[in-house]
């Protein structure tokens, strides 16, 4: 039992998960976990050139985005090729943007057992 055990409990020796408590958490704990980060490490949204957020749905996206105050223009959705591709969502994202480039870039993964984290980078261009 911990932060968000509500959302998943075992039934008949199967794993039960409500799905409505798992968006409820992701929309509470994502933002608030940015902010801390964010915070902590003495930086603003606009110290961050790129968000790269797990891809789970759309509508999570938007409102984790809305939440946290990230204009939407630094938190890329791609959803429409790949769809939710669980634990590799982020490095499919990292392909796309980060190519050949220097930037400062927050990344936060969750899912899986509501489990959660996230983590500032700066990319250093290779020459």
């Amino acid at each position: 039992k911990g932060v968000g055990s509500q959302a998943l409990r075992k039934v008949g020796g199967q794993l039960e998960m409500n799905g409505r408590a798992v968006f409820n958490f992701a929309l509470q704990e994502i933002p608030r976990q940015l902010n801390t980060l964010l915070e902590k490490s003495q930086l603003s949204i606009d110290d961050i050139d790129i968000f790269l957020l797990h891809q789970g749905s759309r509508f999570m996206l938007e409102n984790i985005i809305q939440r946290s105050g990230i204009p939407a223009e630094k938190a890329p959705i791609d959803l429409a090729e790949t769809g939710n591709t669980v634990s590799s969502s982020i490095p499919f994202l990292m392909e796309k943007e980060l190519m050949n480039s220097t930037k400062t870039i927050v990344i936060s993964g969750f899912g899986v057992g509501l489990s959660w984290a996230s983590a500032v980078y700066r990319l250093i261009k290779q020459r």
